[in-house]
């Protein structure tokens, strides 16, 4: 006990452990749902009673009992408290307060579907098989010294706190129970199998939680340290550090990750830095506390995500990365972080050590806690039924209702079906939900009535309908009997009708059958004949492919003879346009002409005004004497010019006259032109029309020719069968009677319309 820390401080870090009971029932509670907050406050206060009572009675004999192995300790006298000193009763119940804790990390992961007593059951297991036999391999000699060390504790391995002894352990037991008891109802999505976040119902609860966790773990981390030492005053710094650096990274690590700021990242961030930071927290200087803290708030969180997304495993309040996850790190981190000279171990043996311990501790809390849940799960004593988990476990496992679990429960049963709106909610009246759910079974009263008016008034609408119905049937199906009526009597009529026709075709059968026997009796006669008949159609054959080429040549002809009345008929049509364009240059001489005897009219003008001017010098040389013999020249040169302009103005006027009877006779001629063109065009335009009508007619003579052809070809092929077949050779001869007619009306035609055609071609 000298090397104990003082009485004084090991009683009130016991005291601060103890209330880390309520942080973690805090936390659960408030990242549950209501339904399920009373099954959470049961847990929390039984698990740690078990816990305790379990350590106290066999769980110290095995931790810290001697061993020859080191593997697993026993001390009969630490058994049931059969004899101890009252020196190690302090340290004794210090430890205690730590099994208490690893066992109360399994009860948040397996929150809402756990059933109670195979909790408990799980929990002794973790007291009395896992944390005693984990301690005692890294803390054997705490109570009887260096004769009762675990074989860990032998090899260098180091754990301050517990990161490994109390976090790894519940972390891992967590994960084995979550394994097997598979996720809460609707946690993830059945057609695609994302997760679906279940909101706890008060994160003010559990951040309360958090800080009384943080305020206990000030003596978890320090407890088992001298408070007159340095490594107290290291393990008080760093402890806070660590959780302040965890908690702000987290936070804004989870930022980044979802865009807000959520509860749930804070709290677990802020706990795994105390995890974290619990195995070295003596060891390391403040700044690598900081890093250590961050560091394992990043961790934790990505470890989340796995286990949640990529895993599919539900863990309510992510104890495993948190606590299992977190220890790991915190554990392994030990060398890394210690300040220089701490440690006389080379880092990379420390190192492999401290891996080395943490797994096989992390694997034996796993293997030992996954053997029990599946027992007892397949003893039918672990999960809760689907029914139940929805329903809550406040009022499967504890009979009790708090908040508005019961309304909730009947609002599910309606929108599933299962009730209808005659439900009730069964509340207690002095129950904090009470007014609600009072007022919400008033509600469904009111919609209950509402419905069963509706209905009624639903019910009597039909009834109208139907009786609606009926009416319109019985009204269709008079008119229905009216129309089969009618159709029967038109059917009878058509009955008598058809009767009568088919007595008449009997009668017409027997006349046929009487025919038929006398054309035999001819047919016989008609054998004889029958060669000279074949002979005759081969000849007609001859004769209508004579007929069928001439036809041809003469369709040809007249298609020929059309194209060239076209072509006359476009001569015409230019010649009718030359016509247009002289008559034009004709009417534009006519206006010169008349342009001329314009200019002749100015010019005689000019003559007489030249004549007048001849007088005026005249007299003036006249009066002028002498001096005026100049005038006088003027006066005789103006009057020849003036009788020469008057014989060119009288030739002008006998030319324009010349011209305009040739003009006038020019335009007499165009219009008998044009006259005989528009009658030309007449013709022509009629000639190609008949032409071309007789084309079309050649080529029907042409069909028609080649239909006799083709019959006179079947009455060859045919002749040999004229006893059996008569009656057709008579009818194919009847129908080549008919087709030489046709084709001499429609010669005589053509050749009547060629002798028109021609004779007016003849006359133009």
């Amino acid at each position: 006990m000298e090397n104990m820390p003082t009485l004084i401080w090991l009683c009130v870090a016991a005291i601060l452990v103890a209330s880390m009971q309520i942080g973690f029932m805090f936390v659960e509670a408030g990242f549950v749902r209501s339904k399920n907050s009373i099954n959470v406050a049961m847990k929390n206060v039984i698990d740690f009673s078990i816990a305790f009572l379990a350590f106290i009675l066999v769980g110290a004999a095995l931790m810290f009992g001697y061993s020859g192995s080191g593997f697993i300790g026993w001390d009969s006298n630490l058994l049931g408290l059969n004899s101890i000193s009252p020196d190690i009763i302090p340290m004794l119940v210090f430890q205690a307060m730590f099994c208490g804790t690893a066992a109360t990390i399994l009860s948040g992961a397996v929150a809402e579907r756990i059933r109670f007593p195979g909790y408990l059951l799980i929990a002794v297991v973790v007291s009395v098989a896992v944390y005693p036999v984990v301690g005692h391999w890294i803390w054997g000699d705490i109570l009887m010294g260096e004769k009762a060390a675990g074989w860990l504790q032998l090899q260098g391995f180091v754990d301050s706190a517990g990161a490994t002894v109390v976090h790894v352990t519940g972390g891992f037991a967590a994960l084995a129970a979550i394994m097997v008891l598979g996720p809460r109802v609707g946690r993830y999505a059945k057609d695609t199998g994302d997760s679906q976040h279940i909101q706890g119902y008060s994160p003010v609860l559990a951040a309360a939680g958090a800080m009384i966790l943080f305020t206990g773990w000030l003596g978890f981390n320090t407890g088992g340290l001298d408070p007159r030492s340095a490594e107290f005053s290291y393990a008080l710094l760093n402890t806070v550090i660590a959780a302040c650096a965890a908690t702000l990274a987290a936070t804004f690590l989870g930022y980044l990750r979802s865009g807000v700021f959520r509860t749930e990242y804070m709290i677990n961030g802020l706990l795994s830095g105390l995890v974290a930071v619990t195995a070295s927290a003596p060891y390391t200087m403040p700044i690598m506390a900081l890093l250590l803290g961050i560091g394992a708030a990043l961790f934790s969180l990505l470890c989340a995500e796995f286990v949640e997304k990529k895993l599919k495993l539900d863990d309510s309040v992510h104890a495993f990365s948190t606590h299992g996850a977190a220890g790991v790190m915190g554990t392994i981190a030990v060398p890394l972080v210690a300040r220089p000279g701490t440690f006389e171990m080379p880092l990379f043996e420390h190192l492999t050590i401290q891996t080395m311990g943490t797994l096989l501790a992390a694997g034996f809390a796993f293997a030992t806690v996954y053997a029990a849940a599946y027992t007892l799960n397949r003893l039918s004593l672990l999960r809760v039924t689907e029914d139940e988990e929805v329903m809550g476990l406040n009022i499967v496992e504890h009979g009790t209702v708090l908040g508005t679990a019961s309304l909730e429960t009947v609002l599910k049963r309606l929108n599933e079906g299962d009730i209808d709106l005659s439900a009730r909610v069964d509340f207690d009246p002095f129950d904090e939900g009470a007014e609600l759910a009072h007022g919400f079974n008033d509600f469904l009263a009111r919609v209950e009535k509402s419905e069963r008016l509706a209905r009624e008034k639903l019910l009597a609408e039909q009834a109208a309908n139907e009786k609606i119905e009926r009416d319109i049937l019985v009204k269709v199906g008079d008119q229905e009997r009216e129309r089969a009526e009618e159709i029967n009597a038109t059917l009878a009529r058509f009955q008598s009708a058809f009767e009568n026709q088919v007595h008449q075709l009997q009668n017409q059968a027997l006349q046929l059958a009487s025919q038929s026997e006398q054309l035999m009796v001819q047919s016989d006669t008609s054998e004889v004949k029958a060669s000279d008949a074949n002979s005759i159609a081969c000849e007609a054959v001859e004769i209508a492919q004579r007929v069928s080429e001439s036809t041809n040549e003469l369709a040809a002809t007249l298609r020929d003879m059309s194209f060239d009345m076209g072509s006359a008929n476009q001569s015409v049509q230019t010649a009718a346009q030359a016509s247009i364009k002289g008559r034009n240059a004709v009417s534009s001489l006519e206006k010169g002409a008349e342009d001329i005897g314009k200019l002749v009219a100015s010019i005689n003008y000019i003559m007489r005004r030249t004549n007048i001017l001849a007088l005026n010098a005249t007299i003036e040389a006249a009066h002028a004497g002498e001096h005026g013999e100049s005038f006088g020249v003027v006066a005789n040169e103006i009057r020849t010019l003036a009788q020469q302009t008057s014989g060119v103005s009288i030739e002008i006027q006998d030319i324009i006259g010349n011209i305009s009877g040739l003009i006038g006779e020019a335009v007499a001629r165009f219009r008998v032109i044009d006259e005989e063109i528009n009658g030309l065009t007449a013709i022509t335009s009629e000639a190609q029309k008949s032409a071309s009508q007789q084309a079309s007619k050649g080529d029907q003579l042409g069909q028609l020719v080649k239909g006799a052809t083709e019959l006179s070809v079947r009455a060859g092929h045919n002749v040999d069968l004229v006893a059996e077949q008569i009656g057709s050779t008579a009818t194919s001869a009847e129908n080549l009677g008919e087709t030489a007619s046709v084709l001499k009306n429609i010669a005589s035609d053509i050749e009547d319309n060629f002798n028109a055609m021609q004779s007016k071609i003849r006359q133009n």
